[in-house]
């Protein structure tokens, strides 16, 4: 039982440990946006962009601080165009292929659409800038809870 208990501690430090020692890398990626509002039958795609200094993590390959890139096409839609209510999503890839796929097939699909209103914005009209991201700090106070804890442990590992 011992036995255990320690293994199983021992598995949870590794995955804790590579969980940290994952460091996100700053890379260019190919991106667009795409904008649709349920309430008017309204779709605005942008136009393939390759973007600059962008955040990677390298163990889940998500772009960090995503939705701040979706955040930026609602604002320019709500600002310019007077679209309220858009719902903005981000398709992003450090390979061009891959975001050419899903960009004629996001077109493809919405363009057949009769009674959606569809249109492309282009580079010259709405562009992605890159989101600085910062990771996330931990307080002093959870490092102290973390390692009192950790003491705890040992303390009652002794007294068996």
């Amino acid at each position: 039982m011992k036995i255990n208990k320690t293994i199983l501690g021992l598995l949870a430090c590794l995955v804790v440990a590579h969980a940290f020692a994952v460091k996100p890398r700053q890379t260019k990626v190919y991106m667009f946006g795409f904008g649709v509002s349920f309430l008017d039958s309204v779709a605005y795609v942008t136009d393939m962009q390759l973007v600059d200094s962008v955040t990677i993590d390298d163990h889940t390959k998500f772009l960090q601080a995503r939705a701040l890139y979706g955040i930026q096409l609602q604002t320019y839609l709500k600002d310019s165009m007077h679209k309220e209510n858009m719902t903005c999503v981000v398709y992003f890839n450090e390979k061009k292929k891959k975001v050419e796929r899903l960009y004629s097939k996001i077109c493809k699909k919405y363009r057949a659409n009769p009674s959606l209103q569809f249109s492309i914005l282009n580079t010259d009209v709405f562009r992605f800038h890159s989101e600085k991201y910062e990771a996330p700090v931990v307080s002093e106070e959870v490092e102290k809870a973390g390692k009192a804890k950790g003491k705890k442990g040992k303390k009652k590992e002794k007294q068996k």
